[in-house]
């Protein structure tokens, strides 16, 4: 298997938008989240049985921190390993190393 499969290509909402509001500061950031990004929380909020779309935030953030090698999988409907990455407008320019799948 390759280097991942981008999550856009798992979960297509059309007009997705999370948006960056105010300025820059090191200790606190505000988000606005509408369109296909609410109801993807608002989705993820019911069918997982999480108490609230925070609940969602913190989990997905524990995922991410402490998947190895900057490395998260899923089971496809065939039950195979799957990796996700992150569609390459949501990247850096620069990367840190990948881990393959499979």
């Amino acid at each position: 298997m390759g280097m991942g499969v981008p999550l856009a290509n798992f979960y297509n909402l059309g007009l997705m938008a999370i948006l960056k509001k105010g300025l820059p500061d090191p200790v606190r950031e505000e988000f606005e989240i509408n369109n296909g990004d609410l109801r993807a929380l608002q989705e993820i909020v019911r069918e997982w049985g999480f108490k609230d779309e925070v609940s969602v935030l913190r989990f997905a953030l524990a995922v991410l921190k402490q998947a190895p090698r900057h490395s998260v999988y899923v089971e496809d409907e065939q039950g195979e390993k799957v990796g996700l990455q992150p569609a390459d407008h949501l990247r850096q320019d620069e990367q840190p190393p990948v881990a393959a799948t499979g």
